[in-house]
């Protein structure tokens, strides 16, 4: 459910630490963040850019599906 990281910092949802994954870039409307401050807020039409292992990448993105 996306509702589980929509509105959360990248701090509270703590990839690194839950996935084994980091946040590389979040790309919002018609602009890229690459410079990530780890309070910035995941809005719903976010798309990440993550690197980590493919089977760590992929157990994310069932948790958000």
């Amino acid at each position: 459910d996306h509702g589980r990281i929509v509105g959360k910092s990248l701090k509270e949802i703590d990839l690194r630490n839950t996935y084994g994954i980091n946040v590389l870039g979040i790309s919002r409307r018609d602009k890229m963040i690459i410079n990530i401050n780890p309070d910035e807020k995941i809005l719903k039409d976010d798309i990440l850019y993550v690197m980590g292992q493919k089977l760590s990448i992929d157990k994310f993105r069932k948790s958000v599906d």
